[in-house]
């Protein structure tokens, strides 16, 4: 066991409440390597706190908040989740941003469904349950999310949603199936081509849902005024037909996803997923 594993050990033993005590110091816990503990808190250098212990408010066993790792700090998350899992600390994986702009309760927090990857630098993908109560308003809701990444992308591409549904995912593979729309699933049924970029779908479309010469096709087009870009557009009976090389260019920051070039010369039918409340 290395010396920075034993005193994550320590830190935890401690289960000190973070948001009651934030400054207190435990002996044998100290600076080491790239980690810094305050209190019931860690934190990476340069980058704040990266880990905090949060009590659970129904039956006070403890509960840990992480952020996402980058390349420089890949180790520690390792570390501190795999010491917390050992000691049977419940994990929570996602930035405390994301929690405060979806109007997330982090005592209510409870991960339902995990699932991990061999990749080092990518967290587990996780459904939490939470309640979701707003300041300005006088009752909360209980809501599912799935904290996760882009499989199609070579980095992490991070997302956090909140599911469509009023019951508890199985399992992560439930929780990605509830944000494919009807009109993919039935696509897939179908035996049809079905290609995604991030939140979007493009099921191959048939030479009758094709646009007809007098129909007006756009170059360079948004698609549904998200920052996803397509070569060449057209509407069709409310459908949003696309082809050629579709694009993410958000304005201000690198893009989420890389290109995809639709395969042929054919139309595609542009769907969206099914999420309520994205954040990216």
């Amino acid at each position: 066991m290395s010396e920075r594993t034993r005193i994550i050990e320590r830190w935890l033993d401690a289960n000190l409440d973070h948001l009651r005590e934030p400054y207190v110091r435990i002996r044998g816990v100290h600076d080491t390597r790239n980690l810094y503990f305050v209190g019931s808190a860690i934190e990476i250098r340069g980058e704040g706190t990266f880990a905090a212990m949060i009590r659970d408010l129904g039956d006070g066993e403890p509960m840990m908040r992480m952020g996402l790792p980058n390349q420089l700090s890949i180790f520690a998350f390792r570390d501190i989740y795999n010491t917390a899992k050992r000691k049977g600390v419940q994990v929570v994986c996602v930035p405390n941003n994301v929690l405060q702009q979806a109007d997330i309760r982090r005592k209510t927090m409870r991960v339902i469904a995990e699932e991990r990857r061999p990749r080092p630098f990518r967290p587990p993908q996780q459904v939490i349950e939470a309640l979701v109560h707003p300041r300005w308003e006088r009752r909360g809701r209980t809501a599912y999310f799935l904290s996760g990444y882009d499989l199609n992308e070579r980095g992490l591409s991070y997302f956090f949603c909140e599911l469509p549904t009023d019951t508890a995912p199985e399992s992560v593979e439930a929780a990605y199936q509830l944000l494919q729309p009807e009109s993919v699933k039935r696509a897939l049924a179908q035996r049809r081509k079905v290609y995604r970029q991030g939140d979007m779908f493009f099921i191959r479309a048939t030479r009758e849902e094709g646009p007809s010469e007098d129909d007006q096709i756009t170059e360079d087009a948004y698609l549904f005024r998200s920052n996803h870009r397509v070569s060449m557009a057209a509407r069709v009976n409310g459908l949003l037909l696309v082809r050629g090389k579709v694009t993410h260019a958000p304005s201000g920051r690198r893009a989420d996803h890389k290109p995809l070039r639709l395969p042929g010369q054919g139309w595609y039918i542009a769907v969206q997923n099914a999420v309520r409340v994205t954040e990216r």
